[in-house]
């Protein structure tokens, strides 16, 4: 069985620990790192994507939803950001057979970014893009792995690191948990 993980810094982060958890099922785990929404289609339509896959757990936001304080924008506008996960969405469906996972994009800790830093994440963008993307895949039928909850029921304090986006070898092993239960799930489900 395959599970092909698509995301950025953070689905790296719990990568080997889902492998861990899937490995004694016999799962065999790839994973592929996108960053922005725009970023993840153009991987896709150059072929970056395992059809054989039986299950794909996905999720894009973080890099999206960068603000640039000097420009006064977002680095993908959440209309974008939506066009972008339509399309995403339907090339997925038209090339995999298996099951789809949407991921919530994670907290972060508004406090650690400074207005004098390149960009800045703030939990305010994190809702309005969780939302709309919410919004997209339930309309599509796709099922939700709630990462977002999890971190916020256990206390995004403790887990999110200094940086305000990436978690402690603890964080990533309570999402890893979380992504392999979804996986199993999903595929008992099938």
């Amino acid at each position: 069985m395959k599970l092909q993980l698509f995301g950025d810094s953070i689905s790296r982060g719990y990568f080997p620990f889902v492998q861990e958890l899937l490995a004694e099922a016999g799962w065999e785990v790839d994973s592929v790192g996108i960053g922005t929404s725009a970023s993840f289609l153009q991987a896709l339509e150059a072929g970056q994507s395992d059809p054989g896959a039986e299950v794909v757990h996905l999720n894009c936001g973080l890099h999206d939803l960068r603000y640039y304080t000097e420009r006064e924008a977002h680095q993908t506008k959440l209309g974008e950001y939506v066009r972008n996960l339509r399309a995403l969405l339907a090339l997925l469906r038209a090339e995999f057979s298996g099951r789809l996972i949407w991921a919530t994009t994670t907290p972060v800790r508004d406090e650690c970014f400074t207005p004098e830093g390149e960009f800045i994440r703030r939990s305010e963008d994190v809702a309005a893009y969780n939302a709309a993307a919410l919004e997209v895949v339930r309309a599509a039928g796709v099922q939700v792995n709630d990462l977002h909850r999890v971190v916020s029921d256990r206390g995004k304090d403790s887990l999110v690191c200094e940086d305000g986006t990436h978690f402690t070898e603890g964080g990533y092993r309570i999402l890893a948990q979380a992504v392999a239960a979804a996986v199993r799930g999903a595929w008992l489900s099938t």
